[in-house]
């Protein structure tokens, strides 16, 4: 069994494997081995692979990394033709606070797909104050999206991001016939309010 250099170094040379499934796979090897030098193979591969299946592997296996290289890939790829891959982009932005996701999320929010709204949604939350000015966007969300995960999602990130020009819109969501919406702005009023979740 390969372990250290040598794995690292086999995993490596298969991320060019002529088989989509072989290089998911070691995208996804890469991204739970969490080997720091791993980060610019998997950005490069998000960025270049003709097959989205590769592309969305990668982009999972790059949120345990940190870095401007995997920032700057992840960004590029909230904006990739396939929706899952957008949507991977956005689960892995909200791994680590980044300053710099902050205005492709906040674009992200209007995606066409919901589960990429909803994941924008969440990685804002992560980034906290910091993200005060996609206040406006998540309450736009919150009152009238159609999807009611992207709903839950902007109710807890309003909770997350703490402003409170968002208390009059989780009050009414508070009494959503969704019970995990109402439950998701009454946790974020407390959170706003100084209050536990």
């Amino acid at each position: 069994m390969l372990d250290g250099e040598a794995a690292a170094s086999a995993l490596a040379a298969a991320l060019t494997d002529p088989s989509p499934l072989v290089r998911a796979v070691v995208a996804a090897g890469l991204g739970e081995r969490q080997d720091p030098s791993s980060a610019p193979l998997l950005a490069a591969r998000l960025t270049s692979d003709k097959d989205a299946f590769v592309r969305k592997a990668a982009a999972y296996a790059l949120g345990g990394f940190s870095g401007a290289e995997r920032t700057a890939a992840l960004i590029g790829a909230i904006k990739d033709r396939d929706p899952e891959v957008r949507g991977a982009a956005a689960v892995s932005l909200g791994d680590h606070a980044d300053p710099a996701a902050i205005s492709p999320l906040t674009a992200a929010l209007s995606d066409k797909n919901a589960f990429v709204r909803a994941q924008a949604a969440r990685a804002l939350s992560v980034n906290g104050r910091a993200a005060a000015r996609t206040v406006p966007a998540l309450i736009g969300l919150l009152t009238s999206d159609r999807d009611a995960e992207v709903k839950r999602q902007a109710a807890a990130a309003l909770g997350q991001i703490g402003d409170r020009s968002a208390l009059s819109a989780l009050e009414r969501a508070s009494h959503d016939a969704d019970t995990y919406l109402g439950q998701a702005a009454r946790d974020s009023i407390r959170m706003i309010e100084g209050g536990k979740p």
